[in-house]
């Protein structure tokens, strides 16, 4: 039997979670190199910004999986005080994120 089958269906979550979350830090680092390398290289602006703003962006959102997986945790185990928190703490991220996002836009004229 694979180690997958064996293991309590936490701990298969949190192995998934732990190959998606690294694959998203792996999708940004490729990003921002080459958002840095066509930067540098003096290629157009809009696609090496493009590129920065993405991978930064997947690298923002990473942690968030993290919590996602916190929240189903807590639902499957029923900690009601925790899945306030976690959601508390969920909702305050994505608002920063959208503030962020909306203040990175340039102004209408």
């Amino acid at each position: 039997m694979t180690p997958e089958r064996t293991a309590s269906p936490m701990v298969v979550l949190q192995r998934r979670l732990g190959r998606l979350m690294l694959g998203a830090v792996q999708v940004s680092a490729v990003l921002l190199a080459g958002g840095l390398m066509m930067l540098l290289a003096g290629r157009t602006e809009l696609a090496s910004d493009w590129l920065l703003r993405t991978g930064l962006l997947i690298l923002m959102l990473t942690p968030v999986l993290r919590i996602i997986e916190a929240v189903l945790d807590s639902i499957r185990t029923r900690d009601w005080l925790f899945i306030a928190t976690t959601a508390a703490v969920l909702l305050v991220l994505t608002a920063t994120l959208l503030l962020a996002l909306n203040m990175a836009r340039p102004p209408n004229r």
